[in-house]
């Protein structure tokens, strides 16, 4: 179970942060798992909602759920550029699949310039992965990638259902405002050239979740 599933206060605190300044847009979560917390934010206005999901039995809970989702990988997300006001990382930098380099690297080009960027982290001393990403590391590694206004909280501390403690914190930041490079599909749709999506279109597959 992640840190963000195991603690409810967690997922209240996250959600208020990126509610209070969701200005319109679409928005790509990175990683839902089974999608409670993302039904919560479509249930609270964020209604035009995508995902990128590692796990197929999580894929098929988040359809469930009503958010578009495909099945793939956070480091190279099949997204057309700059289509996206906000990105969400709920709770995956550390799983050992993903490069946080890349993912940053991924959220900055399917952004729209000045879109903004919503972490939250374990910061549990005893979860121990291969791609854990230090607290002060967060401000250079985004800004490398032409983020701004990095704000990285202080540590927050909750008991979960699992019965232990808990800490996280949270990181935003907004990507610098300048020329954006879109690139959609020939239909004009949301989903880019990506490799996958370009033999789906011609086999006649469907994205998953998405309507006949």
């Amino acid at each position: 179970i992640s840190t963000l599933a195991a603690v409810p206060v967690f997922r209240t605190s996250f959600a208020q942060q990126i509610i209070k300044n969701y200005k319109g847009g679409k928005v790509l979560v990175f990683g839902p798992g089974l999608g409670f917390f993302e039904k919560g934010l479509k249930e609270q206005g964020l209604e035009d909602m995508y995902a990128v999901e590692f796990r197929e039995d999580f894929t098929k809970r988040v359809i469930e759920k009503g958010i578009k989702v495909v099945r793939g990988d956070a480091n190279s997300v099949p997204f057309a550029d700059g289509m996206f006001s906000t990105v969400i990382l709920p709770d995956i930098i550390d799983d050992m699949h993903v490069n946080a380099d890349k993912v940053f690297a991924e959220a900055k080009r399917v952004l729209v310039p000045g879109g903004n960027i919503y972490i939250v982290t374990s910061n549990d001393a005893d979860r121990v992965l291969a791609t854990k990403v230090e607290k002060e590391e967060f401000k250079s590694k985004l800004e490398a990638q032409s983020f701004t206004d990095v704000e990285v909280s202080n540590d927050m501390k909750g008991k979960g259902v699992d019965g232990r403690e808990h800490s996280v914190f949270f990181v935003q930041a907004r990507l610098a405002k300048e020329e954006p490079g879109v690139n959609l599909g020939e239909d004009n749709s949301v989903l880019g050239n990506n490799p996958a999506f370009v033999e789906a279109k011609k086999t006649g597959a469907k994205t998953e979740g998405s309507s006949p």
